[in-house]
């Protein structure tokens, strides 16, 4: 039922019976009482059992309509298509696809705007600002605008840049840990999410110097990270972070 099987009956077969009734969709020709009552739409009957995977995708072919997908199928970073036959009922036209529709797997961001706090003049004294445009966050996952500031094509301010130090972007290279602590303790270097402990505080109601923070009450409030080789080789390493005791 609704694409899901709901009962497994025992197998049994039977042989269709030759008789003088035809088929009838809706009443019986024998029980008088078995007439139903209500709605009915594409109705299919097949020379071969379904497998459990076609009665589902039957299922989600029109529970919204047919030319409508559920979102309930969707999943980050999926490729879809859509195949649309023209049928009537002496036969079928030439089937035609779609163009490839991709689900969003990484947030996106508008072109930001650069603005001085000295406008229109803009001189020394006054601060920059970038105004982000339309930034939109995959649901369920929280999104962190990260800033890199260039003089005449010069870097001179960053924050932690997974986008250019971890994998095949990367060109610094070397960030194997970032937590920016933005309403929860994801990693996003690497994934080494951390797990909040004795009630440490990582809503957005404890301000932090970029976004929000996490709040440490100096008794039994601790963040754990897995043990993992990346935090353990030994060699040369550096810790960043904002700090307000």
């Amino acid at each position: 039922m609704d694409g899901a099987s709901v009962m497994t009956p025992t197998a049994r077969t039977k042989t269709p019976k030759s008789d003088v009734y035809n088929l009838w969709i809706g009443d019986s020709h024998v029980y008088t009482s078995a007439s139903y009552s209500g709605s009915m739409d594409e109705v299919a009957i097949w020379n071969r059992t379904l497998s459990a995977n076609e009665v589902k995708a039957l299922y989600y072919g029109g529970v919204t309509g047919g030319s409508v997908l559920n979102s309930s199928l969707l999943s980050n970073g999926d490729n879809w298509t859509v195949e649309v036959t023209p049928c009537d009922s002496v036969s079928c036209g030439t089937p035609a696809n779609s163009s490839v529709l991709s689900i969003m797997n990484a947030p996106t961001q508008g072109t930001p705007l650069l603005n001085s706090t000295d406008y229109p003049t803009n001189r020394t004294t006054g601060n920059l600002t970038a105004w982000n445009q339309s930034t939109v966050q995959v649901p369920g996952r929280n999104v962190t605008n990260i800033y890199k500031w260039y003089k005449n094509g010069v870097l001179n301010a960053t924050m932690p840049n997974p986008y250019y130090d971890v994998g095949s972007n990367n060109t610094t290279q070397g960030l194997v840990g970032y937590w920016p602590f933005n309403n929860n303790t994801n990693d996003f270097a690497l994934g080494n999410d951390g797990t909040q402990n004795g009630g440490v505080n990582c809503s957005t109601s404890v301000s932090g110097k970029i976004g929000s923070g996490c709040y440490f009450d100096g008794t039994d409030d601790a963040i754990g990270l897995s043990s993992n080789s990346v935090f353990t080789s030994v060699g040369d390493f550096s810790v960043a972070a904002w700090v307000r005791p």
